[in-house]
């Protein structure tokens, strides 16, 4: 790939949650050394929420929208699901979505492309800028304009029905982000978001004047068989409606196993005695993603429960669950799970 600038892509991740001013410099700075720009939309495939609020569609529509046609060219924006608990598995779907994009533009394939990673080493937020030595690292350093996401998004859902806010047009942003954010954002999804943060806050209001946040232990329950996950869809916030594994809050005298037990059997009424439940357990993991839940600091304990491949137990809903539902592996959605709980189930069958 012939090219008379320093490098033929550049890649930045991010969440972009808007795509603002500060991201537009660093997309602008790298087609200054590169040909092409990837842009990897982190966050992807996964249910709307205030921290995560726009999908990769939407996002992508912000970024190509904020610069003129002949720059939009040179921006390729592609998905980026999270893996929380496996670095390697991320890396690996950046290595492997950069790969592809790349050679599709390989005239001579013996020619080495010239790749570098884009981006700001600020703090240790950004460890990840460290795992791609095979890239040159550009630090593009601290952008003129300071802005937080945040309190962008809490403007943006500051009303029980969307309506244009004149505090979002006194931050300096991109004019796609602007656009995008001026039209009518799909009623049922806000009203959800924005209900669901209000739910969040009065959760946290017993513990705000605590010097230290508290941190909570859960115990959740990934039961397979047949090729199947039990899964339960939650009747409440937060999450409501996502399908989620059955668990619940370890109780004060409680061992972390026994409430495990304990949450699937209430939740589920799953038609497995006890104590075969827990002689199938076959392994158990500590999941503490600090973002996991926008309730706090909540740690949870889970359990792979294999079930002897016979029949699916029969089961029935609780007045926590709407449902109780058996997913084919193969068929789990992570833009229909709850919280972490996909990169969970993930992780503990190793896929």
């Amino acid at each position: 790939m012939s090219t008379s600038k320093q490098y033929d892509f550049t890649v930045l991740l991010g969440r972009f949650q808007p795509f603002h001013s500060g991201h537009q410099q660093i997309i602008q700075k790298a087609l200054e050394i590169s040909e092409r720009i990837i842009v990897l939309t982190g966050s992807s495939h996964r249910p709307p929420e205030l921290r995560n609020p726009w999908s990769h569609e939407e996002r992508k529509n912000m970024i190509l929208g904020s610069f003129p046609e002949e720059m939009r060219k040179k921006i390729i924006v592609m998905p980026l699901i999270d893996s929380p608990y496996n670095d390697d598995q991320w890396i690996f779907n950046i290595q492997t979505i950069v790969k592809g994009v790349t050679q599709s533009y390989i005239v001579r394939p013996h020619i080495k492309l010239k790749i570098a990673l884009i981006g700001h080493d600020k703090d240790e937020s950004t460890y990840y800028l460290k795992k791609f030595p095979q890239w040159d690292f550009v630090d593009i350093g601290i952008t003129e304009d300071n802005i937080n996401a945040t309190e962008i998004r809490n403007v943006y859902f500051s009303n029980s029905i969307y309506q244009v806010k004149p505090e979002l047009l006194n931050f300096r942003l991109p004019e796609g982000t602007v656009a995008f954010l001026k039209n009518a954002y799909p009623a049922e999804k806000y009203t959800k978001i924005y209900s669901e943060n209000l739910f969040i806050q009065d959760y946290k209001k017993p513990y705000e004047n605590l010097k230290y946040e508290p941190t909570f232990n859960t115990a959740d329950a990934c039961v397979i068989c047949c090729g199947h996950v039990l899964l339960v869809k939650r009747a409440a916030q937060p999450g409501m409606g996502l399908l989620a594994l059955p668990g619940g809050y370890i109780e004060p005298n409680e061992r972390v196993v026994d409430a495990m037990i304990r949450e699937l059997k209430e939740e589920t009424k799953i038609k497995v005695p006890s104590a075969v439940l827990r002689g199938s357990i076959k392994k158990q993991d500590f999941f503490d993603y600090p973002y996991r839940s926008s309730r706090g600091r909540i740690f949870t304990y889970c359990y792979l429960v294999e079930l002897p491949d016979n029949e699916l137990p029969k089961t029935k809903a609780s007045s926590d669950a709407s449902d109780i539902v058996w997913v084919p592996i193969a068929d789990i959605n992570p833009e229909e799970m709850f919280e972490d709980h996909y990169s969970i189930i993930m992780t503990l069958l190793g896929i």
